[in-house]
């Protein structure tokens, strides 16, 4: 009897094509690029375990014919191992909220804020407030019809959803902080178009529109200049302090902007919103 070894055993399935290494389909017979765009790995988390035998084709086909009148007993399966895979995750995040909340309660952030002022400061300066006010939040919002201006959700739905207004977005993630560079956004909008740029983003969405985006184009050119109000160099801002008990109250800071609307330096700190803007009346003499 004649035993054939590893490696003849490996270049009866495998051969080189114009240098590029081709595997044979158990199922199909065709040889194709032994790559990840043809063949599925044995197993996902272990590559080195290399590809299977079946081809990408011949799986997605073999696989429709195992579940053709099996469905719902295929689609129970899977509505099981969702709904366990999303109890565990849901206990997970609720533990870590918990946890978080304890630390809060033992005084472990207050602790952590004092022991670290730069880190903090930097942190802050990451997050960008929108120096829009709420007449014209209310006008951006008629001008696209209440709803959001990437995926249409509208005012009524957020609300209920996610118990919150529609957000305020950056158009361009690095633009202007004020109505100019503002759009209403729903929560899942806002924080899955992130720093990406708007039109790149916005046209890889299943909810892409021309129409929007020719709306969100002329109201961040020219659309804005008919609601935008004049406003000083100067923004008064609303932050907590925190006591040694964990406890905290409000102060006042009056805050010097660039063109851009971002905070420069702090000009002026006090308990109430009137010595602030006694403060900046005086600046604008």
């Amino acid at each position: 009897m004649c035993y054939l070894t590893r490696e003849e055993k490996y270049w009866l399935n495998h051969k080189i094509i114009n240098n590029i290494l081709h595997r044979l389909c158990s199922t199909c017979k065709e040889w194709l690029p032994e790559t990840i765009d043809y063949f599925y790995y044995k197993n996902k988390s272990k590559p080195e375990k290399g590809y299977s035998s079946e081809c990408k084709s011949c799986s997605v086909k073999r696989t429709q014919v195992n579940i053709e009148g099996k469905k719902e007993q295929y689609l129970d399966y899977w509505s099981k191992y969702h709904k366990k895979i999303y109890e565990e995750d849901s206990k997970y995040r609720q533990n870590r909220i918990d946890f978080a909340n304890q630390q809060r309660e033992d005084g472990y952030q207050l602790n952590w804020q004092k022991a670290n002022p730069e880190r903090c400061n930097y942190l802050s300066s990451l997050h960008r407030d929108h120096d829009v006010s709420t007449k014209e939040y209310e006008a951006m919002l008629k001008v696209f019809d209440y709803k959001c201006a990437y995926c249409g959700m509208t005012y009524e739905e957020h609300k209920k959803k996610f118990k919150e207004r529609l957000h305020n977005d950056h158009v361009d993630d690095d633009g202007y902080n004020d109505l100019r560079n503002d759009a209403p956004a729903c929560k899942s909008c806002n924080c899955g178009k992130h720093e990406h740029d708007m039109e790149g983003w916005f046209r890889k969405q299943k909810f892409f529109s021309e129409d929007k985006l020719e709306l969100i184009k002329w109201w961040t050119s020219e659309g804005y200049k008919l609601y935008i109000e004049d406003k000083p160099p100067y923004r008064i801002t609303k932050s907590r302090v925190y006591k040694e008990d964990s406890s905290y109250t409000y102060q006042f800071e009056l805050w010097s902007v660039d063109e851009k609307r971002n905070f420069l330096e702090c000009i002026a700190i006090g308990n109430k919103k009137k010595e602030m803007d006694k403060k900046l009346k005086e600046l604008m003499k």
